[in-house]
């Protein structure tokens, strides 16, 4: 999982969701604490390699709520495959946890977050 925030669409956050092996990817859909968060499609098509590739989009607040989540679990969808990683503070080994904090900071100062999307480190 990695993400990605552009200037000019401040209230989005574009996440590139990988999977070992050439595996058409369809949906990825997040459950955060019990919350559902279903990620929207950005790219037509999966990038395929040793690791394929889709990307998606999120809104600011849901990232920030994956962000912040205790327990997440990431359930990426193929055609008849699926597969479910985890993350978040119950999850302390999982590499991606230690991306949010420098990435939202690097958001921070573009102003991007503001008063009603709090994120309090």
């Amino acid at each position: 999982l990695g993400f990605t925030w552009y200037e000019d669409a401040p209230t989005a956050v574009y996440l590139t969701v990988g999977v070992d092996g050439i595996q058409n990817i369809m949906d990825v859909t997040f459950n955060v604490d019990g919350l559902v968060i279903k990620g929207n499609k950005n790219s037509s098509f999966t990038d395929y390699g040793n690791i394929s590739t889709r990307r998606f989009y999120v809104s600011m607040r849901d990232f920030i709520l994956l962000s912040k989540g205790m327990d997440v679990r990431m359930k990426v969808s193929s055609i008849d495959y699926y597969t479910v990683s985890t993350f978040g503070s119950l999850n302390s080994i999982a590499v991606i946890n230690r991306k949010f904090k420098p990435f939202i900071e690097q958001v921070i100062k573009h102003k991007a977050l503001n008063n009603n999307i709090a994120y309090n480190q």
